[in-house]
C-alpha cells in the first residue's frame, strides 16, 4: 500500500512514508479527523520545521509579554508623575495661600477678624 517502492527514488514527490489505496474503514478515519480537527500543523508538518516554528513563536510570545509589562510599568509610572504634579500644585497653593495670610496680617488687615464682642444676640 505504499505509493511508492524503492524503485521509484528519482521521483521528485518521492517519501516512504506515504500510503495509496490503502483500505481502512470510515469510522476509523472520521473519529481520526474529528479529534484532530483542531489542530494547527506548522511548515509542512516536518518536526524539525515544527520545533523551529515553536521556539521563534516561544521568542515572539516572551518578547510581546515585556513589552506589556513595560507597557504596565509606563502606565503606573505615568500615574505617580501626575500625582507628583497634583501634589506639588497643591503645596504651592497652599504656601501661597500661607503667605497671602502672612502679609495681610503684617500689613494690620487681617483676612480673618474676630467676631464683634458688642453685637447682642
Amino acid at each position: 500500500f505504499r505509493k511508492y517502492n524503492e524503485t521509484q527514488t528519482d521521483d521528485p514527490d518521492y517519501n516512504t512514508w506515504q500510503l495509496h489505496k490503502m483500505p481502512i474503514r470510515k469510522s476509523f478515519c472520521d473519529s481520526w479527523y474529528t479529534a484532530c480537527a483542531n489542530d494547527y500543523f506548522c511548515g509542512e508538518g516536518d518536526f524539525f520545521a515544527c520545533s523551529a516554528d515553536y521556539d521563534k513563536t516561544q521568542a515572539m510570545i516572551a518578547s510581546k509579554e515585556a513589552a506589556a509589562l513595560e507597557e504596565e510599568e509606563n502606565k503606573k509610572m505615568t500615574g505617580l508623575v501626575i500625582g507628583l504634579i497634583v501634589v506639588g500644585a497643591l503645596a504651592v497653593v497652599g504656601v501661597n495661600a500661607a503667605a497671602f495670610l502672612y502679609y495681610r496680617e503684617k500689613q494690620g488687615n487681617p483676612v480673618f477678624t474676630p467676631v464683634d464682642a458688642g453685637v447682642s444676640t
